[in-house]
C-alpha cells in the first residue's frame, strides 16, 4: 500500500506524466491533421513511391510490438523488485532528483525505494510513446511520399490505440511494487 505521503509527494508528477501522455495523443492526431490540411488526396506524381507501402507497413508493425513488448518487460515482477532492492541505498544519490523537492526528507527508506520504481515507470512509458507516435509518423511519411491521404488513417488509428492502451498508470505499478517488497 502506498503511504499518503509518498501520494503526496508524487501527485505533481503524476499529473505531469498524464499530460506528457496527453501531448504524445496530440501529436498521434496532429499527424493526421498535417496530411489533411496538406491537401486531400493529390494527384498521384508517379508510381514509385506506391512500391514503398509494404516498407512503412512492417516498420510500423515492428516499432507496434517493440514498444508493447518494452512495456511488458518493463513491469515484471523480477524487475520491480529488484528496481525496489536498488533504491535508495546509503551512499548512492536519490532518484532523479528528488531531493531537491520538499517533502524528500519526511520521505522513509522504503518509499525512497518506490522512487526508483515510479523513475522507471516513467521512463519505460515515455520510450513506449516515442516508439507508438513514430507509427503515426510513418503513417505521415508514406501519406506524403504516395501523395495520398487515406494512407495516413490507418496509421494514426493503430498509434492512437496504442497509446490508449500504454496509458500511464505509475501508481498502480508501484502498489504493485510495494505489494511484491
Amino acid at each position: 500500500m502506498l503511504t499518503a505521503d509518498l501520494c503526496r509527494f508524487l501527485r505533481p508528477d503524476f499529473k505531469k506524466l498524464r499530460l506528457v501522455w496527453f501531448l504524445f495523443l496530440a501529436a498521434a492526431a496532429a499527424c493526421y491533421l498535417v496530411v489533411r490540411l496538406s491537401g486531400a488526396d493529390w494527384e498521384v506524381a508517379d508510381g514509385r513511391a506506391s512500391g514503398l507501402a509494404p516498407v512503412f507497413y512492417v516498420s510500423a508493425l515492428v516499432l507496434a510490438a517493440s514498444s508493447l513488448l518494452r512495456l511488458r518487460a518493463a513491469f515484471t515482477d523480477e524487475r520491480m523488485t529488484g528496481l525496489q532492492s536498488r533504491g535508495d541505498a546509503p551512499g548512492r544519490p536519490p532518484a532523479a532528483g528528488f531531493a531537491r523537492r520538499d517533502g524528500y526528507a519526511d520521505l522513509d527508506g522504503y518509499n525512497r525505494s518506490l522512487l526508483a520504481v515510479f523513475v522507471h515507470a516513467r521512463s519505460s512509458y515515455v520510450v513506449a510513446w516515442i516508439m507508438q507516435v513514430a507509427v503515426a509518423i510513418l503513417g505521415l511519411m508514406l501519406a506524403l511520399s504516395t501523395r495520398r491521404a487515406s494512407d495516413d488513417l490507418v496509421f494514426v488509428i493503430v498509434a492512437l490505440a496504442l497509446l490508449v492502451i500504454a496509458r500511464p498508470q505509475a501508481a498502480r505499478h508501484l502498489e504493485r511494487a510495494a505489494r511484491l517488497s
